[in-house]
């Protein structure tokens, strides 16, 4: 049986979000006036007291839809509730939500209102539902700090699913960033079978792993089976055979912050920058996620519109008008330019349907007299662009040159854009020494060695890590048999994974915190061991 037979492959849901491309985000924290008590801020009385404060006249979503349609961007992603435990919808569950809200004389719905704008202007919405939240002291997931009141918080979360999932509309794209831990299987299959979920258990898209827009080359669309079901894996777990396909996602940022800031700082990307993001996402099969943070009031900002525009507008310059096009199967598939143009573009689509076949390739071009070669490169998956000096050619080929199965082109390009991409070089990130090994670790009474390690210092962003036990010469040999971190005091086990090098794991961070340590143990030995302990980022 031919090895094509036993590639991953997208389903109908995941080829038709693929094809979308770019979605944009929206982060946006309507204002409070009230007083937030920590003390109090459980009970429903002070959740109303807040919420009876939080307004937001100037609310557009006519505005919002605009600007996605301004970018280009087929879908929205729209923060229905972040850590603070804001729900911006009317709920019947707790009080700091829009049913109390003095917008629209408490009659407003933000989510609601934005759903009803994008279904009349096309565009796909999706939401995303964070499992913290400071309203029910919960950390990562949807941990609970204390485990009595887990099942009240689950009651809590599950209602605030449903009721978006049910109310508002068939949704794109359901997130749980940071992945969530309470069960939402039966929620899903009931209002939102056809959804693509980022993170948690039920996951058929990847996080890829940093908050840059950027998805390293080569971005395989598939991973293992054991990888793609813990719900957090990145652009790290990709692999070309593996039997699960699970695309990426790169979610990125307008300005520096996710959320509205007026500090000088918090400055907008240049459209270069941005056109750099699209190259290395878009531009190598993923999709892509950008993020607008509306002021409190509810508008979007004069510059932040503009800029956005520029962006789709830019895209479309570039191409959106092709010198010609075509597809085929095989080895090498010709197109014909029908006279000589000027070309620094080829963008080439796989038929993904049938699975990632070309594992290697190159780009020729026919400029009237021989053929020479222009680039190259390993993956194409959905979409690879790619750029080279100004050429005047006739004819544009792609040879695979390493593949399994038949390569099936559903489309390669040729564009004039007239410009040298200004590529984001690739970033690399360095590494720490966070400890030593030695006998200090080790518990004489009951053999057992600890090791713990405070990494928040070490942590920027969002992302995934690892952390690496080096050991010198030894008496004993280090066999950690557990590994976990733990955040604001809470234990996390299925944020961390053992890696491919011994005695290395790789750990999850999904959001950031003062507090985050890190914890090994061993109960093999580790009393003679000495060596050291470093920390990276991976993506």
């Amino acid at each position: 049986m031919n090895n094509e037979m036993f590639l991953a492959r997208p389903s109908k849901a995941q080829y038709e979000w693929q094809d979308m491309e770019m979605g944009m985000f929206f982060h946006w924290f309507p204002s409070i006036k009230g007083k937030w008590d920590d003390s109090r801020i459980e009970t429903f009385e002070h959740q109303k007291e807040l919420a009876e404060t939080m307004d937001c006249p100037e609310f557009d979503p006519a505005q919002w839809v605009q600007s996605a349609v301004d970018l280009g961007a087929k879908y929205i992603v729209f923060v229905a509730k972040h850590g603070r435990g804001i729900c911006r919808w009317r709920s019947k569950y707790g009080g700091l939500n829009f049913k109390y809200s003095p917008y629209k004389n408490g009659n407003g719905d933000p989510l609601g209102e934005l759903a009803e704008e994008c279904r009349k202007r096309g565009i796909r919405l999706g939401v995303y539902l964070q499992g913290i939240s400071e309203t029910y002291h919960t950390g990562q997931g949807g941990k609970t700090a204390v485990p009595e009141k887990q099942d009240a918080y689950n009651s809590i979360y599950r209602g605030w699913l449903t009721e978006i999932l049910s109310k508002y509309g068939e949704m794109v794209e359901v997130w749980f960033d940071g992945s969530i831990m309470i069960e939402v299987g039966d929620i899903i299959k009931k209002y939102a079978p056809n959804a693509i979920v980022f993170q948690s258990k039920y996951a058929n898209i990847r996080w890829v792993g940093q908050e840059d827009g950027f998805a390293s080359y080569p971005a395989w669309n598939s991973l293992s089976r054991i990888d793609g079901a813990t719900g957090i894996a990145t652009h790290a777990q990709g692999n070309p055979d593996g039997d699960v396909w699970m695309p990426l996602e790169c979610d990125a940022r307008l300005r520096r912050d996710w959320g509205y800031n007026d500090d000088p700082g918090n400055s907008l990307n240049s459209l270069d920058r941005l056109m750099g993001m699209y190259y290395r996402s878009v531009g190598h099969g993923a999709n892509l996620l950008i993020n607008h943070a509306p002021h409190p009031s509810g508008k979007i900002i004069d510059e932040d519109l503009k800029r956005m525009k520029e962006f789709g507008d830019e895209i479309r310059r570039r191409f959106g008008h092709p010198i010609a096009e075509t597809s085929g199967e095989g080895m090498v598939v010709e197109l014909d330019l029908k006279g000589k143009h000027k070309v620094d573009h080829v963008i080439t689509m796989e038929e993904i349907g049938y699975g990632e076949r070309i594992r290697a390739y190159c780009i020729e071009g026919f400029d009237g007299e021989k053929w020479v070669r222009l680039t190259g490169g390993i993956s194409v998956g959905h979409k690879k662009i790619d750029y080279f000096n100004e050429t005047e050619l006739e004819k544009i080929r792609i040879k695979v040159l390493k593949n399994i199965g038949t390569p099936i082109i559903r489309s390669i390009t040729a564009h004039y854009a007239g410009v040298t991409p200004e590529i984001m070089e690739e970033v690399h990130y360095g590494e720490v020494k966070v400890g030593e090994l030695g006998i200090e670790q080790y518990d004489i009474n009951t053999g057992i060695a600890k090791y713990t390690y405070e990494i928040d210092p070490y942590i920027k962003d969002a992302g995934q890590y690892r952390i690496s036990f080096r050991c010198q010469k030894n008496y004993q040999k280090l066999e950690i048999e557990n590994a976990w971190i733990e955040i604001d005091g809470i234990r996390y086990d299925e944020y961390v994974k053992r890696a491919d090098g011994e005695n290395e794991f790789d750990i999850f961070i999904g959001g950031l915190s003062d507090n985050i340590v890190f914890c090994a143990e061993t109960t093999k030995g580790g009393r003679y061991i000495i060596g050291e302990t470093y920390f990276f980022r991976v993506s």
